[in-house]
């Protein structure tokens, strides 16, 4: 009995090991990079193309989500402040690719339009990895990313 336990102890601490050394190898493979910002009629959202490198488990489905924001996010609730969010799948397969996707403004600032200038971003990249038909266990690859943009059109 004693071996049978201390095998699966040892199975369990080398499946553990190895996510803990992998973890840093997908994060440290993360580039994600604003390349343009494109304001849309009627305001309420910016067309936003991004350059993404990642690496994650090939069986994984990897999601981009971008937070598009204008004033100061020290301020959320100043009235010139506002924010979008837009998400798109991914390919995290450690080569360089493109995406376009929308970001649009969120349910608290619905009533507010973006306007050309300075924005900020924070990005995220998770992959995820279904455990079962009715579950999915999604990793977050870190860091979180700041940049600036400038919306324009």
């Amino acid at each position: 009995m004693f071996r049978r336990t201390s095998r699966l102890v040892a199975a369990v601490i080398a499946a553990l090991m190895t996510v803990m050394i992998a973890a840093p190898a997908f994060a440290a493979a993360l580039s994600v990079r604003v390349v343009d910002a494109d304001l849309q009629p009627g305001r309420s959202s910016v067309q936003l193309t991004m350059k993404v490198r990642c690496q994650a488990p090939a069986v994984a489905t990897s999601y981009l989500t971008t937070t598009l924001w204008q004033g100061s996010s020290l301020h959320p609730d100043a009235p010139n402040y506002l924010e979008g969010q837009g998400q798109t799948q991914i390919l995290c397969d450690g080569v360089r690719h493109s995406y376009s996707f929308t970001a649009t403004t969120t349910i608290f600032y619905a009533d507010k339009k973006f306007h050309r200038g300075r924005a900020g971003t924070e990005s995220t990249v998770q992959y995820c990895i279904a455990d079962s038909p009715d579950s999915t266990t999604c990793t977050v690859i870190f860091p979180l990313i700041r940049m600036r943009a400038h919306i324009h059109r």
